[in-house]
């Protein structure tokens, strides 16, 4: 004779199979996993919570789980409250080593080319080069290395908070990243030498695309 108890967790269990498999699906395929995990991990909260103060773990679970949807909703409305009003602002996300569409009058790309291996870099600021208008401006920064070489670091990544998920990111010369501009049909502009929040010294880069030469 099985136990009611078993009985009732397979059910329980066939019931949470059909209800997470799909929404796993969608979730994973809209990209959407570490939302997923970092509300997941916030329920826990919620139950805590819940508990600590006698009332239903639904509802505590719903509360926290909706302040942290807001939290990053948040985040998405200024991106949106931005290009409302700056008509000239165009928000693009893509892979910029593929990228290939109408020109702009420039492009910042804040840190994101410090994820750029070395042998692609040159290649990612020619893409870049061809989103520009004549004369267009690439606003850039770097993390700054004293070697005359390029440095490649891979490390924990501290915002992912799990030991299996690493970061890549290269240090560049003042030198070789002013050489990599030139190479690739820019003049340089303004350049700064500054601090970041993590104390890290950086190359803040503001570069002239020549493409129409």
């Amino acid at each position: 004779m099985v136990d009611d108890f078993l009985i009732r967790a397979f059910i329980a269990g066939c019931g949470l199979v059909l209800a997470a498999g799909p929404l796993g699906c969608f979730v994973v395929w809209r990209k959407m996993a570490y939302f997923g995990d970092s509300v997941a991990h916030a329920a826990l909260l919620g139950v805590a919570l819940s508990l600590a103060f006698s009332v239903s773990p639904f509802i505590g679970v719903l509360i926290v789980a909706l302040v942290v949807v807001t939290n990053i909703d948040i985040a998405s409305k200024m991106i949106d409250y931005i290009s409302a009003r700056q008509t000239k602002v165009r928000n693009i996300k893509c892979n910029i080593l593929d990228y290939s569409a109408e020109q702009y009058d420039g492009v910042w790309a804040s840190r994101s080319l410090i994820h750029i291996p070395p042998k692609d870099f040159e290649k990612a600021l020619k893409q870049i080069s061809g989103c520009l208008k004549p004369s267009g401006m690439l606003a850039m920064i770097l993390l700054l290395t004293n070697s005359e070489t390029l440095v490649e670091q891979t490390g924990p990544n501290l915002l992912a908070n799990r030991p299996e998920v690493t970061s890549y990111r290269v240090l560049h010369s003042e030198q070789s990243a002013t050489a990599a501009l030139k190479t690739t049909g820019y003049s340089i502009a303004n350049k700064v030498t500054v601090t970041d929040r993590d104390n890290e010294a950086c190359i803040y880069f503001e570069a002239l695309a020549h493409n129409d030469l």
